[in-house]
């Protein structure tokens, strides 16, 4: 009987340990407008929980300042809307609850980046993975196409309508073959040629026609826009001359507190099944406020190591952050790299007046070699070039070791393909001969 009642009560705990872990982890993926949201949707559900610091509603107030009357329509109307979701948000939660934690989802976290609002990938951005090996860039980028809505993630106005028609049963016979092969001759509607070389009725091409322009040439604008945009930064770092110091913005930062005195009056009444529930209740209350404590910890773990990584970047020693990955602030923090991923979805930092994603600090490395990013081998790939000798001009292979001097490892090759983007001549081109 007594083995029985501990085993009982070691899987009520267990169960109780999981519901705690659910909710802090849910927690940590919420920027402050998500989890105000969410608390909110708590007080509803729990009648002793209050929930205070909510004055972010009422910021909208000081954009009234210049002598517009204020009214209740106005106030609602100035608010975020914040059950508009961004594409990027949109397909950061699709990524992370479709595809396990791999090396390839990294490689889709990191696209996602590029992805214009219009819903295209940007080549600029698939360049940034020259290092990678072909095949696990292009299966990256296979995968986000498969996400939703239709289209997204096409490099091409051509592969968007394709991947669109993919997904469409009911698209006419051929369309999908037309639109890959004989693309130019159909925009140009040279309906008799290519219904000739697929010996079907110019009709027929005519109805591939007439579909295609039923599907959206910009898969993105579902979304929206974007419009004002309002940024709630959930962390200040300050720079000074001696330190770099960070605090929580304890001003937007919610709190939950307890209403003890309803609660005892309840406690009061002798009623079994009442007494069930006030202590669920406040059960529910205390995971909630550990859950918070817990989010707020591991952001402050955050914005260390963001401060120990890109510490010459925010002491304006570095024009650029150094390359970092989740993984590597991960292991710092000792959690899971997921856990790093859900901190930094959506949340900003104010710095010296700028309020900056999260993410800028995680720009991609330009190997795995080295900590350098393409922004900093462009800046002193330019800086050496304007500086060089115009009679005697470095080679590919003089600006790779130039580089390795400022502790910019870059081989030759990758020298050469940072200096074409930049429409920088070869050596032989720009030297100056001398009469």
């Amino acid at each position: 009987m007594r083995k029985n009642l501990e085993q009982h009560l070691k899987q009520k705990q267990s169960l109780r340990m999981n519901a705690e872990l659910q909710q802090a982890i849910e927690l940590l993926q919420y920027n402050l407008i998500e989890l105000k949201d969410f608390l909110n949707q708590q007080v509803m559900d729990n009648p002793f929980i209050q929930l205070e610091n909510t004055d972010y509603y009422f910021e909208a107030s000081q954009r009234f300042s210049n002598g517009d009357e204020w009214n209740d329509n106005n106030w609602m109307e100035s608010l975020p809307n914040d059950s508009h979701q961004s594409l990027y948000s949109s397909l950061y939660e699709q990524v992370l609850s479709n595809y396990r934690d791999t090396p390839i989802r990294e490689v889709m976290i990191q696209l996602l980046d590029g992805i214009d609002d219009d819903g295209y990938l940007k080549e600029e951005k698939i360049k940034e993975f020259a290092t990678i090996e072909p095949i696990q860039l292009l299966d990256a980028i296979t995968l986000i196409q498969q996400l939703e809505p239709a289209g997204v993630g096409a490099r091409s106005l051509q592969e968007c309508l394709m991947l669109q028609t993919e997904r469409d049963e009911l698209s006419p016979p051929l369309t999908y073959y037309i639109l890959e092969v004989y693309f130019d001759e159909l925009v140009q509607q040279a309906f008799d040629t290519i219904a000739m070389k697929l010996s079907i009725t110019p009709r027929e091409v005519a109805d591939v026609f007439e579909y295609i322009q039923h599907l959206t040439p910009r898969p993105g604008m579902e979304y929206g826009e974007g419009g004002a945009e309002y940024l709630y930064p959930e962390i200040v770092v300050q720079t000074s001359a001696s330190e770099i110091t960070y605090r929580l913005n304890g001003a937007m930062m919610p709190n939950i507190i307890f209403n003890q005195q309803r609660f005892n009056e309840y406690q009061e009444m002798k009623d079994d099944e009442l007494q069930q529930y006030l202590k669920v209740k406040k059960q529910e209350f205390e995971w909630l406020k550990r859950a918070l404590t817990k989010r707020e910890q591991t952001l402050s773990r955050l914005a260390e190591a963001i401060i120990h990584f890109q510490s010459d970047y925010l002491n304006q020693k570095s024009s650029f952050p150094t390359g970092l990955t989740m993984k590597e602030v991960a292991d710092w923090m000792g959690v899971h790299e997921s856990t790093v991923s859900r901190l930094v979805k959506d949340k900003y930092m104010e710095w010296n007046g700028a309020t900056l994603p999260f993410r800028f600090f995680f720009p991609t490395k330009v190997s795995k070699e080295t900590d350098a990013t393409k922004d900093m081998i462009h800046a002193a790939l330019t800086e050496l070039v304007a500086t060089e000798s115009k009679t005697t001009p470095y080679s590919d292979q003089g600006l790779s070791e130039q580089l390795e001097q400022r502790g910019l490892n870059v081989a030759r090759r990758t020298v050469a393909k940072y200096r074409k983007e930049l429409n920088i001549p070869s050596a032989s081109q720009r030297k100056v001969k001398v009469k």
